[in-house]
């Protein structure tokens, strides 16, 4: 009877751990064995946040890396098909495109859109939960990017500072919420018919345009800040280049002498002797 309790708890417990059904397709076996647990991990926590288990089947595949994505997920209506392309960044990858299914799953359920920003923002805030840095704003490039107004993906020379500029916006919207304790409750607001926008600024406690002005404020002066500093460190060696020539010319200038003149003087007492304290004639 004792067993028979054991082997039960431990079937319970199995099914528990493995509700989530995933096909991956990998041939490397110790790859194979990381993608399998870290994707059961990602999948727990995402489990907790949104309050319910996945019932479409995950497909995780390998595949050649395009453009800058790292990776890519493909929503079909009983599946999902997550294709990592780099996979020395699978973690961070997984945990990007894992968001996008939970997302869209619930999205689904609920018969609720979930615009482009939304979506890039969550699946980047819980990629980089461990490891954003705002170094990267400052380094994004100029012109900046106001991600709202997408909606669709920016072209390949700007995909990249998009991804930028939506994390920063929901980190700086986890800052004032706490996502990983109150997601629950901004998607209730959506499902009881709130826009993004309307439900954010109640979960900020604030209007949400108000706060988007701050934010891209902050935002567009720290990638303007970069900017300039990358032209300053160009332009560095041409200024000089232009200080010394100016200085040269109107030092030159003092000495009323001919050119064939100066050129004898320089051969008797040094080349540019009249920059020495003790030159001149």
């Amino acid at each position: 009877m004792f067993k028979f309790v054991c082997f039960a708890l431990l079937f319970v417990l199995s099914a528990t751990l493995f509700s989530l059904r995933v096909e991956i397709q990998i041939d490397d076996p110790q790859l194979l064995e990381l993608v399998s647990r870290n994707i059961r991990e990602v999948a727990g926590e995402l489990e907790e946040l949104f309050g319910f288990s996945l019932s479409s089947k995950v497909v995780v595949q390998l595949g050649e890396r395009s453009s800058s994505r790292l990776g890519f997920v493909q929503m079909g209506r009983e599946e999902y098909v997550v294709v990592l392309s780099v996979v020395e960044a699978f973690h961070r990858t997984l945990r990007h495109e894992m968001m996008h299914v939970y997302l869209d799953s619930w999205a689904r359920r609920r018969s609720v859109d979930v615009p482009l920003w939304v979506h890039e923002g969550f699946a980047n805030w819980f990629e980089a939960a461990a490891g954003y840095r705002t170094l990267d704003l400052v380094l994004s490039g100029w012109p900046p990017l106001d991600p709202l107004s997408f909606q669709d993906y920016p072209e390949d020379d700007r995909l990249s500072s998009y991804y930028v500029y939506v994390t920063d916006l929901f980190f700086a919207l986890d800052s004032r919420i706490n996502f990983r304790d109150h997601l629950g409750e901004l998607l209730s607001l959506v499902e009881e018919g709130d826009t993004w926008r309307e439900a954010f600024a109640k979960m900020l406690g604030d209007d949400f345009e108000s706060f988007y002005r701050v934010w891209k404020w902050r935002a567009y002066s720290l990638a303007f800040s970069g900017w300039a500093m990358k032209w300053a460190v160009w332009l560095v060696g041409p200024i000089l280049l232009m200080v010394f020539v100016f200085k040269r010319m109107v030092v030159r200038k003092d000495y009323d002498v001919t050119p064939e003149e100066l050129e004898e003087l320089e051969r008797i007492y040094g080349e540019r002797f009249w920059e020495k304290e003790d030159g001149g004639t």
